[in-house]
């Protein structure tokens, strides 16, 4: 999902997707688990700085 630039801790990918995607995010993921869909979106995330 991420390249190396971004660590991924545990399974809750979504604590790394910025605040103002997150919502958009939420509501394509449950729609494409709904449906039995791919799922395909376009978000920034958030990463950790040194």
């Amino acid at each position: 999902m991420f390249d190396d630039n971004f660590k991924l801790i545990g399974l809750d990918w979504l604590q790394c997707i910025h605040p103002d995607d997150l919502k958009a995010v939420r509501e394509a993921w449950q729609q494409a688990i709904s449906g039995g869909n791919g799922f395909q979106q376009e978000f920034r995330v958030i990463q950790e700085t040194a």
